[in-house]
């Protein structure tokens, strides 16, 4: 699908403004923003003025209204973000955030073939890419040699730059400029497949002691309720966990948290060490060490750039913790939600383990004002009175989240719901939440 100068309809105005501009060259792409939810929207021409609620999402489709030097003032034609404002389509130092339609092409051949040839060289004879361009994938123009086109890729998978042929030798389209004919036809058709080519995609994140084996079995009848239209994403926590002796342990939580594990906890975990995403000091199992915070959000962002996007998250116990702070790492330094959904089973507070602060309400507005905030969602699942953390966990939640906040009850304690029938009421009432998320 493309757009097409003759396909698109010009007013009486812009029919009588000489030189006529045609539609397609005023449509710009959004290909930035890949690894932050889309791309930063302000309300002025000035890089200083206001910042809309929301980012433009990644191949988001707008018009061009003017075009002072790096700085686009556009109206959203497609795709999701900010209808209209002031946006830079490169960043200083060169790279593009937007580029014209007219730069835009898609792979449309090789679906029998798992993608069409990428070659390293101009010529059909230079060394051939070991993986082929999936079928589908968006792709931005670098050169444009007959019918031989140097690519990079914007979306999809294979080589991320490399050449292609833009046809067969028998005439038959192997990739086409994907905007031509009418604008929101061709966006919406694009967002359409786009959604039928994807699985909803969830990331768990397992407590600690722990490991990703684990947390499939504990997730087990979660999964199946979701059903096989949902990507599962596991991610095991940077340190390796060993039992140890952290001194003095009054309350008895240092035993619990640092002995030996049972045979059953073994068996569960396989073939991987069992792991943490915190790691203390002697006699301390409250105050994490800095350098596993730091180790740990890094390990996160990696993972997030590397599997993005994600439409929700699924933690349990000091995972809650962690992806609560994780959280407010990233709403702290003005960067976009991860997903759109955090499910939270035995939810520890981020507070507890000191990281992020007590949440303060006079922030409260900050939520609604920074990169998809105020559609981010918590859903928070708790154990009743027999789990430790019921009585700090729930008020914490509330402070925290407000009116973003759901919550579902049961009363099997600090783990996922077990006893029926409201077990499977609340991974019902959270599959449709995840879905809900993704826009299903």
């Amino acid at each position: 699908p493309s757009y097409s100068p003759r396909g698109l309809r010009r007013s009486p105005s812009e029919v009588c403004q000489p030189p006529p501009m045609s539609m397609s060259s005023k449509l710009w792409v959004v290909i930035g923003g890949g690894d932050k939810g889309g791309i930063v929207v302000r309300e002025g021409l000035a890089t200083d003025s206001p910042l809309r609620p929301e980012r433009l999402a990644t191949l988001a489709v707008v018009k061009e209204l003017a075009l002072e030097g790096d700085r686009l003032h556009y109206e959203r034609v497609d795709g999701s973000g900010p209808a209209s404002g002031w946006a830079s389509v490169r960043l200083q130092d060169g790279k593009e955030l937007m580029v014209r339609a007219s730069k835009v092409w898609k792979v449309v051949g090789g679906g029998d073939r798992g993608g069409i040839l990428v070659r390293e060289g101009k010529g059909k004879d230079s060394p051939a890419e070991t993986e082929r361009l999936a079928t589908g994938s968006w792709l931005k123009e670098l050169d444009l040699d007959g019918e031989r086109l140097r690519f990079q890729r914007i979306s999809g998978s294979g080589p991320p730059s490399g050449w292609v042929s833009t046809r067969l030798q028998d005439g038959k389209d192997l990739v086409v400029q994907a905007f031509e004919g009418d604008a929101r036809s061709v966006a919406g058709e694009q967002q359409q497949q786009q959604q039928q080519q994807r699985k909803i995609r969830v990331l768990f994140v397992h407590s600690s002691p722990g490991n990703s084996n684990m947390m499939k079995f504990q997730t087990t009848q979660l999964r199946k309720v979701l059903g096989k239209d949902v990507e599962a994403l596991f991610v095991d926590a940077p340190h390796e966990w060993k039992p140890r002796d952290l001194g003095p342990d009054p309350d008895g939580r240092g035993a619990l948290y640092a002995s030996e594990r049972s045979d059953f906890e073994k068996r569960l975990a396989g073939n991987k060490p069992f792991f943490e995403w915190l790691t203390f000091d002697l006699g301390d199992l409250q105050t994490p060490t800095p350098e596993s915070v730091d180790n740990t959000f890094s390990h996160l962002q990696d993972f997030l750039r590397r599997e993005a996007p994600i439409d929700a998250c699924v933690a349990i116990s000091q995972g809650t913790c962690v992806v609560g702070g994780f959280l407010e790492v990233r709403r702290g330094r003005g960067e976009a939600a991860p997903w759109r959904l955090s499910v939270l089973f035995s939810s520890v507070p981020p507070e507890n383990h000191f990281l992020a602060p007590p949440p303060d309400p006079a922030e409260e507005k900050h939520a609604e004002e920074v990169g998809g905030w105020a559609e981010h969602r918590i859903l928070g699942v708790l154990g009743g009175e027999t789990d430790p953390w019921y009585a700090v966990g729930k008020p914490a939640l509330s402070a925290r989240y407000g009116s973003q906040l759901q919550l579902l009850e049961h009363v099997d304690g600090h783990t996922f719901p077990l006893t029926e029938p409201r077990a499977g009421e609340i991974y019902a009432e959270v599959a449709a939440a995840i879905r809900r998320a993704a826009g299903l």
